[in-house]
């Protein structure tokens, strides 16, 4: 009997003790991923095309005019990196420029939305093509927020 509680233990101690063995060093096995803007633009087109439903037709028609038009609704925004002043510090002068900036970055937008909106119309329907520009817009409603009424989301049936 005493032997049992002696060797149980001593079970639980080694168990205790080399618990530190199993850890494993995460940071250094993983390598960083990189953003790629092609790889991004490939998982959106399809993604749209998934939600779009389109046949392989009209979806070999869709995914190269899809990527010119996420590629024109990128060169719209402009990729200065300049260090900004915090808000409180910055002049009316300059709040001016930053606002006439932003106006002229989404004219760009709405007279590039514009342009493929008749190139998409011409492939696609135009329920469809109202998908397309919606869904781009679109964030998903987070849930328990006072504009979506507190209402839960509903749960994924299991397989």
């Amino acid at each position: 009997m005493k032997t049992s509680k002696w060797i149980v233990m001593f079970m639980c101690m080694t168990l205790c003790c080399s618990n530190n063995l199993f850890a494993q060093d995460n940071a250094g096995n993983r390598p960083q991923r990189k953003f790629d803007p092609e790889k991004m633009i490939e998982w959106q087109t399809k993604q749209m095309e998934k939600k779009l439903i389109l046949d392989d037709e009209t979806s070999a028609k869709f995914a190269p005019l899809y990527k010119e038009y996420l590629n024109a609704i990128r060169s719209c925004f402009t990729n200065e990196k300049t260090p900004r002043a915090p808000r409180k510090d910055l002049t009316d002068e300059e709040r001016d420029q930053r606002m006439q900036n932003y106006f002229n970055v989404q004219k760009k937008v709405i007279e590039t939305k514009q342009a493929y909106y008749d190139k998409f119309k011409k492939i696609l329907n135009v329920k469809q093509v109202e998908l397309l520009f919606k869904e781009q817009n679109s964030r998903p409603k987070a849930p328990f927020r006072k504009d979506n009424n507190n209402k839960r989301m509903p749960r994924m049936p299991r397989n």
